[in-house]
């Protein structure tokens, strides 16, 4: 089912790459939802929450949730973590190795990628948890266009995902708001 809407004005974050066919932004091919639940070692019980979070992603008038992988580092969950990033934005980067500091950071990275996807956090301090639940609700940010503040802003929502041994969410707001699946260990998909 494709819903075909006039087109409304939007701003496409630099880091995502294209959709293969612009008509049906937010549809993708069953073969990579397939692949998705085939080839990596993400639990079969979690399949339905993480397609209803994949879809509620897409819709920029919904509260965002975070997704918590939560396992040993391992390929199996470096493969599970590309290939729900690739499904829902592709992208010309894949992970982002360290959270934020600060404001402008977080910023930043809105401005450049749909998505944000960290791999293998170890903690996300309580300043930057609130940061990251202001981004999944919608934050008013400057806009920048060549490097300078152009006098605008501009309403960033972004849906984030990350990976962790254990969950690093410990303020109450994030927390209502996170998804966590717990990753299998072993290396052989299901």
């Amino acid at each position: 089912f494709y819903q075909f809407t006039p087109p409304r004005p939007h701003i496409r974050p630099l880091k995502s790459c294209s959709f293969p066919d612009a008509s049906k932004i937010g549809n993708v091919g069953p073969w990579s939802v397939n692949q998705l639940f085939e080839h990596t070692a993400l639990p079969g019980n979690a399949d339905l929450l993480l397609i209803a979070w994949m879809i509620l992603s897409w819709m920029p008038d919904r509260k965002q949730v975070l997704l918590e992988l939560l396992g040993a580092p391992s390929a199996s969950l470096e493969r599970s973590s590309a290939l729900i990033k690739n499904v829902l934005d592709p992208s010309a980067e894949d992970f982002h190795n360290e959270v934020p500091a600060n404001v402008k950071q977080w910023n930043d990275l809105a401005h450049r990628h749909f998505l944000l996807s960290f791999n293998q956090v170890d903690a996300v301090p309580p300043t930057q948890q609130r940061h990251l639940f202001a981004l999944m609700r919608g934050k008013q940010v400057p806009w920048v266009w060549n490097d300078r503040k152009v006098g605008v802003d501009i309403t960033v929502q972004c849906p984030v995902m990350l990976s962790a041994l254990e969950s690093v969410v410990t303020e109450p707001k994030l927390a209502n708001a996170t998804l966590s699946v717990e990753v299998e260990e072993d290396d052989h998909p299901r």
